[in-house]
């Protein structure tokens, strides 16, 4: 099975959130779907400060990323595959 994040990240990488899915949340013609759509486009920017492994509760390894967002002031960690290197 290919993993979801093919392009391996590395420290100093540029990397952005992946997309959300407005649709699961509220319908099409709902009156909020447009409120709910700018929420779930809104990706944060950041730079790659670290990465981790930790053990699932079923042993398996999971990779880590520890990410600096542009607009925060602490790093966060966040699973590798909620993130995708940013376009140039």
């Amino acid at each position: 099975m290919k993993a979801r994040n093919s392009v391996p990240l590395a420290i100093g990488d540029r990397v952005r959130e992946r997309p959300k899915v407005p649709d699961l949340i509220v319908r099409l013609n709902s009156p909020s779907y447009q409120t709910v759509a700018r929420i779930a486009s809104d990706r944060r920017y950041g730079t790659v400060v670290g990465i981790t492994t930790k053990k699932s509760k079923t042993g398996a390894a999971c990779k880590y990323i520890i990410v600096q967002w542009d607009r925060s002031g602490s790093p966060s960690v966040h699973a590798s595959g909620r993130l995708e290197k940013a376009p140039d």
